[in-house]
């Protein structure tokens, strides 16, 4: 009787460590996006008026492509 109590808890033990290997594949896609995330502390370090004069060139020429 106490072979089957110990042979039992192992199973367990090891069904746990094959669910906790599936949810890290999903936290790996992650990572990935925060490679956005490190472009756009590069221009913060500019004026906000520079980013506002690239915002607005941005638009006329979104305009001037529609109008041509």
């Amino acid at each position: 009787k106490t072979r089957e109590p110990v042979t039992t808890p192992p199973a367990q033990r090891l069904a746990d460590p094959e669910r906790i290997p599936t949810p890290p594949a999903e936290p790996e896609r992650i990572p990935t996006p925060p490679v956005e995330p490190e472009r756009i502390p590069t221009p913060p370090s500019e004026p906000k008026e520079g980013l506002l004069h690239l915002l607005r060139d941005h638009l006329w020429r979104g305009w001037i492509s529609l109008f041509l």
